[in-house]
């Protein structure tokens, strides 16, 4: 038996997948004290949290990851929670810049403290080491 023979060839279409946070931006809510947080939190004098969340989540640059339960909105110099489940916006904080060290850092750089590493609620310079024991390229990390 002969199969038959396609004759038309067709590019399977792809739908761009949409973020389901982007998708449900409508159901975004909060409570009073989540409200009152996010306010105090970033230091914002609106009235409407959740409107000006929603604008930061809509934004194009904001960068938008699920973790676990909870998506997080990094926007500018901010970082939204919400409630993956319930699209309830639980908290948000201000985000420090992040220097990572550059893959083709020197380990005299790192030996000098030209690298500074800053995070969330922390900020340390990168510790002296001596000129004849340098350390390998990630060693500095081990005491995050």
């Amino acid at each position: 038996m002969r199969m038959a023979e396609c004759t038309r060839l067709t590019a399977p279409v792809v739908k761009q997948a949409v973020n389901p946070l982007i998708e449900n931006v409508g159901k975004l809510h909060t409570t009073g004290l989540g409200a009152e947080r996010v306010r105090r939190n970033l230091q914002l004098e609106t009235d409407d949290v959740v409107q000006w969340c929603r604008a930061r989540i809509l934004d194009g640059c904001a960068e938008i990851e699920r973790t676990g339960k909870n998506w997080y909105v990094t926007a500018g110099n901010c970082r939204i929670t919400v409630n993956a489940h319930s699209y309830t916006i639980i908290t948000a904080h201000k985000v420090k810049k992040v220097r990572s060290i550059p893959e083709n850092t020197s380990i005299s750089e790192i030996n000098r403290g030209l690298c500074t590493v800053s995070l969330p609620g922390a900020s340390f310079r990168v510790p002296q080491q001596r000129e004849n024991n340098p350390p390998e390229r990630g060693a500095f990390c081990n005491g995050l």
